[in-house]
């Protein structure tokens, strides 16, 4: 980043060069910007070429975008912006000076929010859940780029054996607690899914980030709250898909997108386990039990993944458990024209997943699509031939890596304005709304339309 002073003797040189230009001295214009910027011989002709571009028809912004870039001024410095704010105001060009400054200004506060964030993201867990300590936790306790900070619990003792386990200083015995800590900048919600959305809302009017257990919510009218508490909150609320960051499936989609399995036309996703533990969350049917919701998320987002659209419609049996109410199998199809996803899945069934993705001149199979082991590799099968004995398939190994761990990774690179979310609210709306109309398709026994939901 260059001195106060070296950008004002940049801007004065821009100054006079353009009062040259003016009188048509373009000459020495060029000698005043050449001399300032102190150019190296051999980009010398191409910074004439551009300058002369530029001063000959007054473009003020394509000649300092030059500058920024031949002496490589961070793009996270509001000074360039505030500069040109300024020599686009002296020349009456006032619509391009305001965008100027407000890039500026979005620079400042971006600055402003980084500088609060310590180099670790410190993260607060609501419940010691099952899954959150063997299986994010520990994975997310990897990463260079957060730390477990606190637990909380509704019994503390719980709280407090979990956070020694974790190495977390911090303990609560209330969810309330954790969310006044000043100390925690993100919060993890792996509560049962009819609490997703309310804690979830809570965390972000306390002014913490936060990472979500799928599904986001039990209906798609509880999403768009929580993108209203987004939106009004200005915090990052992501949706944990761990899928979608996964090394296999950013491969999955380069394949379908370089063509060589021509077009997605079909989808195909099996997914199951045995549970029938009535005191099991999953299998309480009134706060979100059941195989659509904990796993039939997952062959939703995959579809859409795939074919990179929305279905217009979808198709839907289910049978429930007479003890539990939940859904222990159910198959579904989508409708994405051209194209079909099916899929079925169980929780009282071989414990098993796979998925198959067949296009027009070719095939993908996912060996192990969503519980992915950290400790192997993972492997991709590219059929383009056809042969039903399976001797011109491609396996394609993707190395090993643990999943949760890259999950937290790009969350916090979100969090600190480097990338966009994986999962935006708005993919994690349109997820739902298929999960509606797989509900509403069971019980009517006909096609329903995601976006009526």
């Amino acid at each position: 980043m260059f001195v106060t002073e070296s950008r004002a003797a940049i801007a004065r040189a821009v100054e006079t060069a353009l009062e040259l230009e003016s009188q048509n001295r373009i000459g020495e214009a060029l000698d005043v910007l050449e001399s300032t910027l102190q150019l190296e011989p051999e980009s010398a002709e191409v910074a004439k070429q551009c300058a002369r571009l530029s001063l000959k028809i007054n473009e003020i912004r394509a000649f300092i975008n030059w500058c920024h870039e031949a002496l490589r001024i961070d793009e996270n410095d509001p000074e360039p912006h505030e500069m040109m704010g300024a020599l686009l105001a002296s020349k009456g060009r006032q619509a391009e000076a305001d965008e100027e400054f407000r890039l500026a200004a979005a620079v400042r506060e971006k600055l402003a929010r980084m500088s609060k964030l310590h180099d670790r993201l410190r993260w607060g867990v609501l419940s010691v859940s099952k899954f959150a300590m063997t299986k994010l936790l520990p994975s997310s306790a990897k990463s260079s780029a957060n730390q477990i900070t606190a637990i909380a619990s509704r019994d503390l003792a719980r709280a407090q054996e979990a956070a020694a386990q974790l190495g977390a200083p911090k303990a609560y015995g209330s969810y309330e607690e954790l969310l006044a800590d000043p100390d925690i900048d993100v919060i993890y919600n792996p509560l049962p899914n009819h609490l997703h959305v309310p804690w979830a809302i809570k965390a972000a009017e306390a002014g913490k980030h936060v990472l979500c257990e799928k599904p986001l919510g039990m209906k798609a009218s509880e999403v768009r709250d929580l993108m209203a508490a987004r939106d009004r909150t200005g915090k990052m609320i992501m949706e944990a898909f761990m899928v979608r960051t996964h090394p296999q499936w950013l491969r999955v989609r380069e394949i379908i997108r370089s063509g060589e399995i021509g077009d997605v036309r079909a989808f195909a996703g099996a997914f199951s386990y045995t549970n029938v533990d009535p005191n099991n969350v999953r299998n309480k049917a009134d706060i979100g039990g059941g195989a659509m919701y904990d796993i039939g998320c997952y062959c939703i987002t995959t579809a859409r993944w795939a074919f990179e659209r929305e279905p217009q419609r979808v198709a839907c049996v289910m049978e429930r458990d007479p003890a539990f109410g939940t859904d222990r199998l159910s198959s579904a199809m989508l409708d994405f024209s051209p194209g079909q996803a099916i899929f079925t899945i169980s929780t009282q069934i071989n414990p098993f997943q796979r998925t198959q993705i067949m296009g027009t001149k070719g095939r993908i199979e996912v060996e192990i699509p969503v519980n992915s082991l950290p400790d192997r590799p993972m492997r991709l099968h590219i059929d383009l031939g056809g042969a039903l004995d399976r001797s011109g398939i491609r396996t394609e190994e993707i190395p090993a890596c643990d999943q949760y761990t890259i999950q937290a990774d790009e969350l916090a690179r979100a969090i600190r304005g480097e990338r966009e979310v994986a999962v935006p609210l708005e993919d994690s709306l349109a997820n739902m709304q298929v999960i509606d109309a797989a509900f509403a398709a069971a019980e009517s026994g006909r096609w329903e339309e995601p976006s009526r939901f």
